[in-house]
């Protein structure tokens, strides 16, 4: 299985992706959340920028993923969350669970593109399901 776009910033791995994310994008999120996390990074972050929207399977793969990633000594953040998505998390009161990082966090330093990588910066999760 492909892993979702990605690119290593000041040793940082952050997914970018954009449109709504659902349920089933989680197969490649996980498997894109698991490969990275061999590679040990100190951070993991998913760039909220270009989401639209998450469900609650995402949701509750974020806090998961940020359970196990700990563990391990990896934070699993996430940067530039939407005002939509930001209500969902406080309505099902879970932001304290989950490591959040101020807009543009990640966006302010340069990136490293990765070969493995499409050249596109973003994929749309619809297109993220097709791959």
């Amino acid at each position: 299985m492909k892993t979702l776009p990605w690119e290593d910033i000041n040793g940082a791995a952050v997914i970018r992706v954009s449109g709504s994310f659902t349920a089933s994008v989680l197969p490649k999120l996980e498997h894109t959340v698991h490969a990275l996390a061999g590679r040990a990074p100190a951070l993991i972050v998913l760039d909220c920028v270009l989401i639209s929207d998450v469900d609650a399977a995402v949701i509750a793969f974020l806090l998961r993923s940020s359970n196990r990633l700990k563990k391990r000594n990896i934070t699993f953040a996430l940067c530039n969350p939407s005002r939509e998505i930001m209500r969902k998390l406080e309505i099902l009161n879970v932001c304290k669970c989950l490591t959040i990082l101020a807009d543009k966090a990640i966006s302010d330093f340069g990136g490293t593109p990765r070969e493995s990588r499409p050249t596109r910066k973003f994929m749309p999760a619809e297109q993220a399901r097709m791959n």
